[in-house]
């Protein structure tokens, strides 16, 4: 579901001929419009100047919808223009499509933004057994969480595709088909999803926020509840999911062949 609001996108300020910062916003209390016109400053706490604004809105390209996508461009933005801009984070490479939908591909398996970092080249998940953590829990000590994300095996990462080649989610373009309208991380920059909740016996239906965190990784969907077998089934449908480099039925035309994208 969209959430309501003015629409979400990516700016940048151009100022004398030249770009000098990229930024991104959803909607609400962080809406793009609002967000641009607040007062930016640099590493140096110098404000940052601008001419004129240009902005690349979801009317345009739908997927920036979704905030990981925004995020993800916001920072090839930021690369390309790494020369003029005064952000004060530059990405030292240009980041990777594929890795980047890879990494969206596994949040639903665990939405941990402490792995699935969408301005980084970083796969942790693909090289490490465990995986560690002291930023959250660093008063109960260290926190070894086993790598449970579907294509480790326990020593190797080994998925069904090529990350050099153009990935398909059960036979659809994974570029598209992997974009949640709406999609935004909660105030405090964790991830959250809405979950319902269903009781056999009572017959009734709850939807709650539920966070899923390292915490939670290697029990996901693993209780005996009735609750819990509900969870399961639906665990169950997202490890189902097929990342490909091909399109094994095609049964689409190019999608979308006329929407701009910001590639």
């Amino acid at each position: 579901m969209i959430i309501k609001g003015k629409p979400a996108g990516i700016y940048k300020y151009w100022y004398q001929g030249e770009v000098s910062y990229v930024g991104q916003g959803g909607r609400d209390g962080s809406d793009v419009f609002k967000r641009s016109k607040q007062n930016k400053f640099d590493k140096d706490k110098k404000l940052i100047p601008y001419d004129a604004i240009e902005y690349f809105l979801e009317d345009d390209h739908p997927y920036l919808s979704d905030q990981r996508y925004r995020i993800f461009f916001e920072a090839q933005m930021i690369y390309k223009h790494r020369e003029t801009v005064r952000n004060k984070w530059i990405p030292k490479e240009l980041l990777n499509l594929n890795i980047f939908l890879e990494k969206v591909f596994l949040w639903k398996e665990c939405p941990e933004s402490a792995f699935l970092n969408f301005s980084s080249n970083y796969r942790p998940y693909a090289k490490q057994r465990f995986f560690k953590d002291t930023s959250r829990w660093h008063k109960k000590g260290t926190n070894w969480i086993h790598n449970d994300y579907s294509f480790f095996d326990g020593e190797e990462w080994n998925p069904p595709y090529d990350i050099t080649k153009p990935l398909y989610l059960d036979g659809e373009p994974a570029f598209y088909a992997l974009v949640e309208p709406g999609f935004q991380f909660d105030s405090s920059n964790k991830p959250w999803h809405v979950v319902t909740e269903v009781d056999l016996d009572k017959g009734t239906k709850k939807e709650k926020k539920e966070r899923l965190l390292l915490k939670k990784f290697a029990m996901h969907c693993r209780i005996k509840s009735k609750i819990g077998r509900q969870r399961a089934e639906e665990y169950e449908k997202i490890l189902a999911r097929k990342l490909r480099n091909s399109a094994e039925i095609i049964i689409f035309k190019t999608r979308r062949q006329n929407e701009k994208e910001l590639r």
